[in-house]
């Protein structure tokens, strides 16, 4: 009978265990409908039939009981929060550890919308009512939801492979649970602070030679084995994953899908903070990127990534989330090269590059620069940080972000992603810089004072050529 299919079975389940949630039907004002097309189209044309049999007969029982097991799983204890550092004095950090077992069962009550206030179209700007259980604060809490009802509303191709990637991860989940139950592994989550009192201090770190640099021409941060991979995140960890939002963060979020848990334990970011989660490995192989995002495979995880001690029982893999300025809705796009806003964005790239306290094990450190300092860093993966949707200037946020690294004596992989012509000013100025004696407080001279060059000239000057100009002689 049509009514049997494993996808109908699947959806009239989920639909009726939404439907047990007092907390979603109020906010959906009545009874959750079948107005679900990301789940429709998820499992319409993204779940072969062998795949969606199984979800329906194995893995949706086995959710409906590990949810029974929640209390057990968390006793007394709650749920814990990663609140702002609003410290003006040095670097603090602030960090916990969830056992996996437990991160599985708050991602199953993320895929059934059971954390109360947590959910809406517009989550990520709203501020959660400071009576939150656990709140440590008197003021209210500014959290991105963890609802994923309102995923499953964005009726488009990508969102439903969005979908597919939780139904692999649980799928994954329930067949490795033996193991998992077992294994003791843990999801770290540190969140640092790292404030400058003025930028005169970060430039002081900064004269050094600049940083070692790997450039790799479209080749993908998560490949990045043995380096901190980042993230390019949005203020409100996550941005729309949860939602329509489909760019680099919502991806790697969703292909590493226990790193999804940050949104309900991480505060949005200051200024002078970034967020960095250890131990999230990567499930789903894909294919895209915005509305050509598909969901391929399962991902196995590679034994590289296995903890390297039995002590530490985290996986080693390291993401660090750091959020650039939005440049998309300001019309002069030469407002980026302000001092300003230049400082603003290097000392979150620093933030970023020197926060990490604990790093990846399986691979030899490389060391951070070329000058005399005898410490060695694990490198750091990045590459075109704020340059999609935000528009921020590709050869400005690559010079940003390898001085802030140089001030912290790490190397960079630089991995460029995008048409060979596009990326060919940042092969550039990686290639002349790197043969140079130039130091990072120089090339930080040089960038702000591109403004005044400008209009000096009176004309907008071209930037790549104006910092190589900079340093012909060299």
């Amino acid at each position: 009978a049509p009514d049997s299919h494993p996808s109908i079975h699947i959806k009239t389940a989920t639909l009726a265990l939404l439907n047990t949630n007092v907390d979603l039907k109020e906010q959906r004002k009545g009874t959750i409908s079948s107005n679900t097309p990301a789940l429709d189209i998820c499992l319409d044309r993204q779940c072969d039939s062998s795949f969606a049999a199984n979800f329906a007969d194995k893995v949706l029982p086995w959710m409906g009981k590990l949810l029974a097991t929640a209390q057990e799983q968390f006793a007394d204890k709650m749920v814990p929060l990663l609140v702002q550092i609003d410290s003006k004095e040095g670097r603090k950090d602030d960090s916990c550890r969830i056992p996996q077992t437990q991160v599985t069962v708050l991602m199953v009550m993320g895929f059934l919308s059971l954390f109360p206030g947590r959910f809406g179209p517009k989550t990520g700007q709203k501020k959660v009512p400071h009576e939150l259980p656990g709140n440590p604060l008197g003021r209210p809490l500014e959290l991105q939801g963890f609802n994923f009802f309102s995923l499953y509303m964005c009726g488009w191709a990508a969102n439903a492979s969005k979908v597919r990637c939780l139904m692999e991860y649980f799928t994954i989940m329930e067949r490795d649970w033996a193991t998992v139950a077992t294994d003791g592994l843990e999801i770290e989550i540190v969140r640092s602070s790292c404030p400058i009192a003025s930028v005169s201090e970060l430039l002081a770190a900064a004269q050094v030679p600049l940083a070692t640099i790997d450039y790799r021409h479209n080749f993908p941060i998560e490949n990045c084995d043995g380096c901190l991979q980042a993230d390019f995140a949005n203020e409100w960890i996550g941005g729309g994953v949860l939602r329509s939002g489909c760019v680099q963060e919502e991806i790697r979020l969703m292909v590493s899908t226990e790193l999804l848990v940050s949104l309900l334990i991480c505060e949005r970011m200051l200024d002078h903070e970034s967020i960095t989660i250890h131990g999230c490995a990567q499930f789903c192989a894909f294919s895209g990127y915005g509305d050509s995002f598909r969901f391929v495979k399962e991902r196995p995880v590679p034994s590289s990534v296995a903890p390297s001690t039995p002590e530490r029982r985290v996986r080693n893999v390291s993401v660090v989330a750091f959020d650039a300025l939005n440049f998309s809705w300001i019309e002069d796009k030469l407002a980026q090269f302000k001092q300003e806003l230049i400082d603003r964005e290097f000392g979150k790239a620093f933030a970023a590059f020197a926060s990490p306290p604990t790093t990846p094990s399986t691979t030899a450190p490389v060391e951070g620069s070329a000058s005399a300092a005898t410490e060695v860093m694990v490198p750091f993966a990045t590459g075109n940080w704020g340059c999609g949707v935000f528009e921020g200037h590709l050869e400005l946020k690559f010079l940003i972000q390898w001085i802030a690294a140089s001030a912290c004596r790490r190397p960079l992989v630089y991995c460029a992603i995008g048409p060979e012509a596009k990326m060919a000013g940042i092969k550039s100025l990686a290639d002349k810089l790197t043969d140079s004696s130039v130091t990072a407080a120089e090339v930080y001279d040089v960038i702000i004072s591109y403004l005044a060059q400008c209009a000096k000239a009176r004309k907008v000057l071209h930037f790549t050529k104006f910092v190589l100009g900079a340093f012909d002689k060299l």
